[in-house]
């Protein structure tokens, strides 16, 4: 679940971004530094320029979400 091999050749949402979703606290283990007792993988995947957040985690609406709104606006 946390290794990054061949993570990126993967589309999105990737292993990591499916993770966030589904295994929520896994994600968190796996993407806090180090020295806060986790994995400190968000440094390497920065590297290495592979994405491991979600457009909705930041904030940003999904498509099933756009219709619901403009359906209901």
């Amino acid at each position: 679940m946390f290794c990054a091999f061949g993570a990126h050749l993967e589309s999105e949402p990737n292993r990591f971004q499916r993770m966030q979703m589904t295994h929520p606290k896994c994600y968190e283990k796996c993407m806090k530094p180090l020295d806060q007792g986790g994995l400190g993988m968000a440094v390497p995947l920065d590297y290495i320029g592979i994405p491991y957040t979600t457009w909705e985690s930041m904030g940003q609406m999904n498509l099933k979400e756009f219709m619901n709104e403009a359906k209901e606006g």
